[in-house]
This record gives structure tokens, sequence and C-alpha cells, in this order.
């Protein structure tokens, strides 16, 4: 074998061993990728399950039910007046828009892919965001900034019906006497 053969035969050689070891790490880069996403969704996705997660979309179901239609304008009025139950509305309010912008932001930065967005989102809990929270930020602002809750519609949609969760009912009480 003449060496300019041999040179061109063993050129070849190395590049198909560079192309085998891009398409590894490449590989490995992916699986990597898949188990940190997996951990965050884990990590995420259980705090939805929390109590105060819990706590926070009743009370914010509750407010809505109890106050009707402009229960929006009906919370600001009561927040301004120093209302403890408007406040707890607000701190609900915060818990619920928080958890789904927080995952937005991961997607937007590229942290996370769409999925693990639609999978975050894709729970009863993104109705009351759209049909309670956002109204209660225009109530707080006028100028408020829809874009984020417009982008997360746009990507994710409702969840389940698309209708608004009814509140938990009170239990029934028990009879007395007897």
């Amino acid at each position: 074998m003449n060496p300019q053969t041999l040179s061109l035969l063993l050129t070849g050689v190395s590049a198909l061993g560079a192309l085998g070891a891009a398409v590894a790490a490449a590989a490995s880069a992916r699986a990597t990728r898949r188990a940190a996403e997996a951990q965050l969704f884990a990590t995420h996705y259980a705090e939805y399950g929390t109590s105060e997660m819990l706590r926070a979309l009743r009370v914010l179901r509750a407010w809505r039910s109890d106050m009707g239609d402009e229960f929006e304008i009906k919370w600001k009025r009561a927040l301004d007046s120093k209302d403890e139950r408007a406040h707890e509305v607000g701190q609900a309010r915060r818990h619920v828009k928080f958890y789904f912008m927080k995952a937005l932001r991961l997607y937007e930065a590229g942290y996370v892919s769409q999925k693990f967005l639609t999978e975050l989102a894709g729970v009863d809990g993104i109705n009351i965001l759209y049909d309670i929270v956002e109204p209660l930020e225009f109530a707080l602002n006028a100028r408020f900034d829809d874009s984020k809750f417009k982008l997360l519609k746009n990507l994710c949609g409702r969840a389940g019906t698309g209708r608004l969760i009814e509140p938990i009912p009170p239990a029934p009480r028990k009879a007395s006497g007897g």
C-alpha cells in the first residue's frame, strides 16, 4: 500500500472515529438533559401537590364563587380597605401565578422543553390562573402586561374541560340530637 493511500485510509478511520465520538457525546448530552429535566419536573410538580397550593387554589375558587360578577373589582376594593380575606386572596394569587410563571421562565430561558411546560401546565389550576388570577392582576394594575399569560395559553392551552373548577362545597352538617 502506498503512503498516500495509507494516509487517506487513516484519515478516513480517524474521521469515522471522531464522528462516532460526536454521536456518542450528543446522545450522552441528551440523556443528561432528560435526566435533569425529569428531576426538575418532579420537584416542580411536587410543589403543585402541596397543601399550600391546594389552599391557594381553594381560596381563589371560593373568592370567585362568593363574589360573583366583578369579583376582581370587589377584591381590589377590599384590598384597598385592608380586608384580611382580600390579603389572603392576594397571597393565593401570587402563589398560583408564580408556580406557572416559573415554569414558563424555565422554558423561555431554554432550560426545559415545551413538553415539560405543557405537562406542568396540564393541571386544572391553569384554569384558575387564566380565569381568576389574570383578572385579579388587571384589577391590581390596569397597565398589567398580559403577554406572559397569553404566551402560556398559546403554548399550553387549558386543562381538562377548559372550565373553572367549582369550589369544594362545605361538608354537610351533622344533625344534632337524637
